[in-house]
């Protein structure tokens, strides 16, 4: 049985964590920042104890605690600042990047790199592109102040 190799104060730590609130899809104990970043909008999703998310580009859940970055080109018409619960609607599909860091156990089902990582995990992931699609982008982002991302979109003169 699975349980018998965890030790107790392990147990009760993962049922506390769980107990502390749970989020689908950013929708219940959530924290939601919006930053202005130029031709986009920074997306800053924080969560404690269960985070389900359903999006194909980041489908997965985390058992702990959550903090992601959306990059999101072109910008939301939500105006910047802090939401409690519930994000303003946008389509996580519209990313163009996503950094994430996670405290406890994580599942990734999305590629590039689906697998389950357990203490301390940190990524960060780039939007994918169709096959024979063109796009000049600048993206300056900072992971411990997201406010200050920068990106710039230019205009592709020919295709690759």
């Amino acid at each position: 049985m699975v349980f018998r190799c965890l030790s107790r104060p392990a147990l009760v730590g993962i049922v506390l964590i769980s107990c502390a609130g749970c989020a689908v899809d950013g929708r219940g104990l959530t924290l939601v920042d919006l930053y202005d970043a130029g031709d986009a909008t920074v997306v800053r999703l924080r969560t404690l104890g269960l985070a389900v998310r359903s999006q194909p580009d980041d489908a997965g859940f985390t058992l702990g605690l959550s903090d992601r970055l959306y990059v999101v080109a072109p910008p939301l018409s939500a105006a910047p600042g802090r939401y409690w619960f519930a994000p303003p609607a946008w389509d996580p599909g519209r990313s163009i990047a996503m950094a994430s860091f996670s405290v406890g156990l994580e599942f990734l089902a999305a590629r590039p790199e689906p697998g389950l990582s357990l203490g301390l995990s940190q990524r960060v992931v780039l939007a994918q592109l169709p096959a024979g699609a063109s796009v000049l982008r600048s993206i300056r982002m900072s992971l411990a102040n997201p406010e200050r991302t920068v990106v710039s979109v230019g205009e592709v003169c020919s295709p690759c």
